[in-house]
Formats: structure tokens, sequence, C-alpha cells
């Protein structure tokens, strides 16, 4: 992974992003901000992010493939995946999750 940006950047747009309630750019700054954290062995924060990505796809419709497509397929440097919705959030960070939040 070649990370280009640093994470208290991310922060500030996953931060904006929640203010402006656009839940799809929230999710896909929290899903960034859980892979680099997770990258950076920083399990606490990636837990953090991991839960905040699941909690923003759950608010939003998954009923068309242009409801989970991303905006975006990459954030500094982190790649984001083609379709993002909550079955994906959980498959993918299912060791971060709350049990819970897993089913």
């Amino acid at each position: 992974m070649q990370v280009t940006v640093r994470p208290d950047e991310l922060i500030r747009e996953y931060d904006e992003a929640v203010i402006a309630a656009d839940h799809r750019s929230a999710m896909e700054y929290a899903y960034a901000l859980t892979e680099l954290y997770r990258w950076r062995a920083d399990i606490p924060n990636a837990e953090k992010y991991a839960i905040k990505c699941l909690d923003h796809a759950e608010s939003i419709p998954t009923e068309t493939l242009e409801d989970v497509t991303t905006r975006r397929l990459n954030i500094g440097g982190i790649e984001l995946p083609e379709r993002l919705h909550d079955g994906v959030v959980r498959s993918r960070f299912v060791h971060l999750l709350p049990e819970q939040a897993e089913s």
C-alpha cells in the first residue's frame, strides 16, 4: 500500500462528511481510515472506524448497483472496493467488529 495521506487529513474529511450528513462519503472515509489504521497495526483506531463504517453502510440504500458503487476507488493511496455496502464491511472487517455487528 502506497499511502499518500495522513490520518488527520482523512479524519477531517470524514468529519466534514458526517456534518454534511453524506453517509456514503463518510462510509468511504471510515473504510479508508480502518484500512490505514489496520495497516499501521493501530487496532483500537481500526476497530473504531470499522464500527463507524458499518454504521454509515447500514444507513444508505442498497437496492441498486448505483446505491452500492463507491464514488472513488482510492483515497490517499488506500484502495476501496468497487462495491461497498454493509455486507462487504462486515466480511472485510469481521475481526474488528463487535460480535453482534458481525451477523
